[in-house]
């Protein structure tokens, strides 16, 4: 039986600046749900249609509990779509700053279905943060219109 929130999902979030529009685009046994982060925000609750039309998404983060950000209303379901192509892969995060101005990175392996700490050194600043924000870090993200790039 499929999950329900499987690559697809699509889901609302109230923020200061609108509504900002996610999806789940991966699930991994070792850190929950990769979801991303739409560039349009809405005045009004966007709906299918208009998740289908977006071109540009922001960045991903992790996160875990959706039934939970459903059930106490900080997600609200949109529906299910096919995952655009452009963020469809697995993305590779950063992790821990090895040392100053260097990070590791966090990638996905198909074979266990997790992400893993490769403490390969990257300089690349576009790369997402690895972690699980609260909801008060992801709508200041949101409403701040912060990139990963901020966080260096």
């Amino acid at each position: 039986m499929a999950s329900r929130f499987s690559p697809g999902f699509t889901f609302w979030i109230q923020c200061d600046t609108g509504k900002a529009v996610g999806i789940v685009t991966h699930k991994s046994d070792s850190h929950g749900y990769v979801i991303w982060i739409a560039e349009p925000i809405f005045e009004r609750e966007p709906t299918l249609e208009d998740v289908k039309n977006i071109e540009k998404w922001r960045w991903c983060t992790f996160w875990g509990p959706i039934q939970g950000a459903l059930n106490h209303k900080v997600f609200y379901k949109i529906g299910m779509i096919e995952v655009p192509e452009q963020i469809k892969s697995p993305p590779t995060f950063r992790v821990s700053r090895l040392s100053k101005g260097n990070w590791g990175t966090n990638k996905y392996d198909e074979e266990t279905n997790r992400w893993t700490n490769t403490f390969v050194t990257t300089q690349d600043r576009t790369l997402p943060v690895s972690g699980w924000p609260d909801i008060k870090v992801l709508r200041k993200w949101i409403d701040t219109n912060w990139k990963p790039e901020d966080d260096w």
